[in-house]
């Protein structure tokens, strides 16, 4: 009743029904993280694949993922030589900063279903990823600072990313508050109906709106024409 109470509000409190639903379900919650979040390879229908292998055709080393489950690592050309980081890995995030990665890379910002004890899901695991009190940050400092450094001074595009998720705008308005918008820019890709009701959410977010026609293909063909856009132009931080 709490989860269903929490996701039936006008605007849904996705983070109250996960704390319920962590708390009613107690040590059964991490079977139901892995049912949900950790199907069999075998399991996924080859087309439903088609939008992160479109991703990786921008030829960005990095992707940055807030999803938990293993579909970009799955639809990577060089999976051999694919890495995988979690939320907070200090050593690697070096790397990231001074640009230098050798290979394909994920990064899970929110944390990987392969550690499901340190998913970011409930507010407990918000507050210690995005505040800013000294106490609760201090665990993931790296990978906010990290977050941080990637929104100032690369170029990112948005998808499938709904920013209901308010904590993370707050770092799009603290990328626009402290560098008076010469950060970015950044990109945003939104269903056409959609358009008016997003442009309201994000107002005041330093977002340029890209609409396509509707899910399914039409956002796959949209994904692959800015894939081979930037393929053509030179090498630059996307």
């Amino acid at each position: 009743m709490a989860v269903r109470g929490a996701l039936s509000k006008r605007v849904p409190n996705y983070l109250d029904a996960a704390r319920a639903a962590r708390e009613g379900l107690g040590p059964n919650w991490y079977k139901v993280l892995r049912e949900v979040f950790d199907p069999p390879r075998s399991r996924a229908l080859e087309e439903s694949l088609a939008l992160p292998r479109a991703i990786w055709e921008f030829g960005s080393k990095l992707v940055v993922t807030t999803n938990y489950d293993r579909v970009l690592k799955w639809s990577c050309p060089e999976w051999a030589n694919l890495r995988s980081w979690d939320i907070e890995a200090p050593a690697e995030l070096v790397r990231l900063l001074r640009d230098d990665l050798d290979y394909p890379t994920i990064w899970h910002l929110h944390g990987t279903i392969e550690n499901a004890a340190n998913l970011i899901l409930t507010p407990d695991g918000y507050n210690r990823l995005y505040s800013t009190n000294d106490v609760r940050g201090a665990h993931y400092e790296a990978a906010l600072t990290s977050l941080r450094h990637l929104l100032a001074s690369h170029t990112l595009l948005f998808v499938g990313f709904s920013f209901e998720d308010t904590t993370f705008g707050d770092q799009l308005r603290w990328l626009e508050e402290t560098f008076r918008g010469a950060g970015g820019p950044h990109y945003v890709l939104v269903r056409e109906a959609e358009r008016d009701r997003m442009r309201t959410r994000l107002q005041g977010l330093p977002l340029e709106l890209l609409t396509y026609a509707e899910h399914g293909e039409p956002l796959v063909t949209r994904v692959r024409e800015f894939a081979t856009v930037c393929q053509q132009r030179p090498r630059t931080n996307l």
